[in-house]
């Protein structure tokens, strides 16, 4: 059967001719054995780059998933389960390793083809990888929000790329479009710390700076928020914000003076307005 065909090829079986008293059920089921083998063995490895241990026990797990030791890797994390993301990488990405990385996480180590284009960089074969995974899932009307980790030049580097796989994940959560992929990449740095910052945490930091104002906007319709986004946008500069607010600076003035009075913070002081940009930065797309 034509599925059974395209399974044996997907996982590297050969395609032999069987007498036909050989029931396809049979042979089914030693696929499905198969697989889930190899799932049970890339759980392992993924554990093993959670909770780094010593690196005898990490060269051991990348050789049972019979990935090389020495290869150019990205980690690609996204909500399982795993079978879901084997989907979407494995057609794109032979030899991929997915398994699950947590009850609601799955993940899959990916190594770079020894047949990638000549001259290609280990980041640009990452930043294509993603871009595929992005458009394959597009394509199946898959819903995915999944973090890109890496590249990184050996396995034994894998557990720093699973775990910038896990802060871009949380960065892609945020983001409203479906399906997207973030690369670690593309993260800037601040991008990178608040992804890491557990959500409730995050969101108790936002408030206190940002509620007085959402309040204020809200019964005065004064714009305080857009006020400030733009005046850190324009790195505190007076007159390049009034021109772009379409206002005189004295007004612009006017309204930042309500903001530092409702938050009792100063925008004349770095550290204060570094609070308002991350404050702003944090705020869910």
């Amino acid at each position: 059967p034509p599925d059974l065909v395209e399974a044996c090829r997907r996982h590297d079986l050969p395609l032999l001719e069987v007498p036909e008293e050989v029931s396809f059920a049979a042979i089914a089921a030693a696929i499905a054995e198969r697989v889930r083998a190899e799932r049970a063995l890339a759980t392992d490895l993924l554990r093993a780059l959670a909770e780094p241990a010593d690196p005898g026990s990490l060269r051991a797990a990348v050789l049972a998933c019979e990935l090389p030791a020495a290869a150019a890797y990205v980690v690609l994390v996204a909500p399982g389960p795993a079978e879901a993301l084997a989907d979407l990488v494995q057609p794109l990405a032979a030899g991929a390793a997915v398994g699950e990385l947590s009850a609601e996480l799955a993940a899959a180590v990916v190594p770079r083809a020894t047949g990638s284009p000549a001259g290609e960089q280990p980041a640009e074969w990452a930043t294509a990888l993603a871009a595929a995974v992005t458009t394959r899932a597009r394509a199946g009307n898959a819903r995915i929000a999944a973090g890109v980790g890496g590249p990184v030049p050996a396995a034994s580097a894998l557990p720093g790329a699973l775990a910038e796989a896990r802060y871009a994940q949380r960065a892609a959560q945020a983001r409203t479009a479906r399906p997207v992929v973030v690369s670690g990449a593309e993260l800037a740095s601040h991008v990178a710390l608040l992804a890491a910052v557990p959500a409730p945490a995050l969101a108790a930091f936002r408030g206190r700076l940002l509620d007085p104002l959402v309040e204020y906007d809200r019964t005065h319709q004064a714009g305080l928020v857009h006020t400030l986004t733009e005046f850190l946008d324009c790195n505190g500069s007076w007159s390049r914000c009034a021109e772009h607010l379409h206002v005189h600076v004295n007004t612009l003035r006017y309204r930042l003076s309500r903001v530092e009075l409702l938050t009792g913070r100063d925008l004349d002081r770095f550290a204060d307005r570094v609070d308002f940009f991350l404050a702003l930065r944090s705020a869910p797309s």
